[in-house]
């Protein structure tokens, strides 16, 4: 295939996949260690770590969101 002649839909394949992929990485990420993504992301606006409810919180959110992300891939991949 010549690059000049390259589809847009092909394109636009490519950045829907990565999108989905980083989302669901993050999330993932979020569900299996929320205390790393606490220090990467909030720890610079924190006095003192959060309590473990407000972990709890991210884990759940991280596993909800793991879901949507991968729910979504699947939907645009497989119609």
């Amino acid at each position: 295939m010549n690059p000049v002649n390259v589809s847009p839909f092909n394109v636009i394949n490519i950045f829907t996949t990565l999108f989905f992929l980083v989302w669901i990485a993050i999330a993932m990420s979020n569900a299996i260690n929320p205390r790393f993504m606490w220090k990467i992301t909030d720890s610079w606006k924190a006095t003192k770590e959060p309590q473990d409810s407000y972990f709890l919180i991210r884990r759940v959110g991280g596993v909800i969101f793991s879901i949507i992300g991968i729910a979504f891939f699947l939907f645009v991949f497989t119609r």
